[in-house]
């Protein structure tokens, strides 16, 4: 292969789009054709991803707020969505604060649908978890007594989350509460 020929092929693999992981029917840290606009008044009849109410907008143009989600898995079919979307239109953050632990099977098995088994999952007493990670998305699965919390974060936000963390877990340590 000639030096041209290797840069060609050099050139055209970088240049080439990415294939978005898709969770829940949402491609993941990928632009969307368009970005969320308000719903409809009967938001059950939007064909696309959208706003329900209006977003809020960080300084960094990121917008966060209630959305959504046109063709979601039944089990999710009553479900309200908070998440997060750069300014350049890519859905970073999507979250399902109060699933039914009634349907936590059918969650674990549409995920693993998606994503294959779970990296991690464990159970103690009424607190379950799983974990699933593959390119670009962290899935986190936390259910407690009755309900359920649906984390999927985009590689990018999962990094934030953590640092957040990382920084509340210092704050903490420096502030210890007196029984």
């Amino acid at each position: 292969m000639s030096r041209r020929a290797g840069l060609l092929l050099v050139l055209a693999c970088w240049c080439a789009p990415s294939i978005a992981v898709t969770v829940l029917g949402v491609p993941m840290g990928e632009m969307l054709i368009s970005p969320p606009q308000t719903c409809p008044a009967k938001k059950d009849s939007a064909k696309e991803i959208c706003w329900v109410g209006r977003p809020s907008t960080a300084r960094d143009g990121t917008k966060t707020g209630t959305l959504y989600l046109p063709g979601r898995p039944k089990w999710a079919a009553n479900q309200t969505f908070t998440g997060s979307v750069s300014k350049d239109g890519a859905i970073e953050e999507l979250k399902l604060p109060r699933v039914a632990v009634s349907e936590r099977s059918a969650i674990i098995r549409s995920v693993n649908d998606q994503l294959g088994t779970p990296r991690s999952a464990g159970d103690q007493g009424s607190t379950a978890w799983a974990r699933w990670a593959t390119k670009g998305v962290h899935v986190n699965l936390a259910c407690e007594e009755a309900h359920c919390l649906l984390t999927v974060r985009t590689d990018a936000a999962e990094a934030v989350a953590r640092r957040q963390a990382e920084v509340r877990k210092t704050t903490d340590a420096g502030n210890p509460r007196t029984p």
